[in-house]
């Protein structure tokens, strides 16, 4: 979770600073929910879910404006998936550009204040946030 935010707690980038990496990243930890039995914990020993909170963690730490996610849902529990919806709202209230890349049309109706259906390198329609707007409505677009 560190590796993003390098510049914040090492000096000229090269020289880290233990004490101000460890607040770093505990910040992440506890800002995500990142369920781990201690800081140091390899992420490969994580669930799905928390394995994903750490990758948001590296580039909101970091202060990214644009996020560009590439289904960043799947795999994990509805708790978890809320949690990211919850953060994903959050960040785009404090005016962060979010670009979701998903199969999955629930999320992106959803989610985006505007979808774009690509097909063969060309944009192919594009959709405004709708309360009308339904799969099958995009669908079409795809095939």
């Amino acid at each position: 979770m560190a590796v993003g935010g390098l510049d914040r707690f090492a000096l000229h980038n090269f020289l880290i600073l233990p004490g101000k990496e460890k607040k770093y990243v505990q910040k992440q930890i506890d800002d995500l929910s990142v369920k781990c039995a201690e800081m140091n914990q390899y992420v490969s020993a994580l669930s799905g879910g928390n394995k994903q909170k750490v990758v948001f963690g590296k580039w909101i730490g970091r202060g990214s404006e644009i996020l560009i996610l590439d289904c960043p849902t799947r795999g994990v529990d509805i708790g978890v998936k809320q949690a990211m919806y919850q953060l994903m709202y959050q960040m785009k209230k404090e005016g962060k550009s979010i670009i979701i890349i998903s199969e999955e049309m629930a999320e992106l109706i959803g989610m985006a204040d505007r979808l774009i259906v690509m097909k063969d390198g060309e944009i192919k329609k594009e959709f405004p946030r709708s309360e009308t707007l339904s799969e099958s409505d995009i669908i079409q677009y795809m095939i």
